[in-house]
């Protein structure tokens, strides 16, 4: 991997036959930096450390499904309601893991006891995980800008996203060296992400009301969001990317549902701000082991259903090692006596059928790799057949399989 400076242009160059999956492997420091964020931050709140970590993989999960299901095209999604089947797509976006991850919080702070001020401690830590997560966008190439003829982009070599969706528009020479410069759309999310991370840092010792700083967490992302749509190139929009023309104003679908969304959260905002003067104080989760196991059941077996095909091996591990530590906790407050209210009696069947999830859920995904074969026929009537290799595992970014490596046979 290489960067330099150039008279006119940054130049990104990442080596094309580079083995590192740099997409992978900022994905994984990203949520692990927001899982130790997170813990960290409820630690500082006083929250029951069980009950936390039951919402924290809850949330993670329903994050991770978010990114994926909002990336599916119409047709995998009516695939996926009339068979049921996950389908075979690694395409993410960030929004639909926002989403996911907001409503099903939502769905979880009161049966867990929690108070609004709940979704406020997840805000800086996701900040500071999508800084981590741009990164590996920067390196990977995907999420790219439109080119740009201005004294600022990024280029990338052959076998990337921008190049090969440049090459396929005609807009390279047989060859190229590198792609035409881009808009480095990946760099304005991240000083976005860390933009945003800073007006909250400013602003969390003000008094608002309970979720107030993660309405202005959301408003301020998908106003950002909104901005930078105009300079991202629709072959690096994982959802909303076709153009739509209302009232003489043409935008990106996704841009007309961020133009009705972000200033409806921004206000609603602003009117909890004005309205509530006075915060109520934050209060705690209740400690309910019984209730914590269970959704350590529910979360195994969901996670044993989606595992092979929906998730990657990472973000199963992510999922597990959460649910583990409820296990250990749980079942050492209950050998220690430390959990008085909780019986033995009504502790052993969650206990026992979280332990059997463990061991009955231990797949590792599928092998990501497919082999198929075509017959083609070329202009000059010539037959010949090819073998295609293409990784589904997510290794080429948000925009899912990476580049097609053809192996041809001699033409008869």
């Amino acid at each position: 991997m290489l960067l330099t400076a150039t008279t006119s242009f940054w130049t990104l160059a990442i080596p094309a036959d580079s083995p590192h999956d740099f997409y992978s492997l900022f994905y994984v420091l990203a949520f692990t930096l927001n899982l130790a964020l997170l813990v960290w931050e409820g630690w500082r709140r006083g929250y029951e450390l069980r009950p936390w970590l039951v919402v924290l993989a809850c949330t993670t999960l329903a994050f991770i499904l978010g990114t994926k299901l909002l990336a599916l095209t119409a047709p995998e999604w009516s695939g996926l309601l009339h068979t049921g089947r996950w389908p075979d797509s690694e395409a993410r976006t960030v929004l639909g893991g926002a989403l996911a991850g907001t409503l099903t919080l939502l769905a979880l702070r009161r049966p867990f006891g929690f108070s609004w001020h709940v979704f406020d401690a997840f805000t800086l830590p996701m900040c500071a995980a999508l800084v981590v997560q741009c990164g590996g966008c920067i390196l990977t190439g995907c999420c790219f800008g439109e080119p740009t003829a201005g004294g600022w982009g990024f280029t990338y070599p052959p076998d990337t996203l921008p190049y090969l969706v440049q090459a396929v528009q005609g807009q390279l020479p047989a060859g190229a060296a590198h792609s035409l410069p881009v808009h480095p759309t990946q760099l304005y999310s991240l000083l976005l992400c860390a933009g945003v991370g800073a007006v909250l840092l400013i602003t969390r010792r003000r008094t608002w009301p309970g979720g107030s700083q993660r309405l202005l967490h959301l408003g301020l992302l998908l106003t950002g969001r909104l901005l930078i749509e105009f300079w991202r190139n629709p072959a690096g929009e994982q959802a909303g990317s076709a153009v739509h023309i209302h009232a003489g104003l043409a935008l990106k679908q996704v841009q007309w549902v961020l133009l009705l969304l972000a200033p409806a959260v921004l206000g609603l905002w602003a009117w909890r701000v004005r309205r509530g003067s006075v915060a109520h104080p934050e209060t705690g989760p209740v400690q309910h082991p019984v209730r914590n196991l269970l959704a350590v059941v529910a979360l195994l077996a969901a996670t044993a259903w989606l595992g092979p095909v929906a998730l990657v091996l990472p973000e199963v591990l992510v999922i597990k090692t959460l649910l583990l530590a409820v296990v250990v906790l749980e079942g050492g407050a209950l050998l220690l006596g430390a959990t008085e209210a909780a019986r033995p009696a009504r502790v052993a069947l969650p206990l026992g059928l979280a332990c059997a999830g463990f061991v009955l859920t231990s797949q590792v995904p599928a092998d990501s790799t497919r082999r198929e074969q075509y017959s083609t026929i070329s202009g000059a009537l010539s037959v010949g057949s090819f073998e295609r290799l293409q990784n589904s595992g997510g290794s080429d970014g948000c925009g899912g399989s990476s580049q097609l490596q053809v192996r041809a046979t001699a033409p008869n």
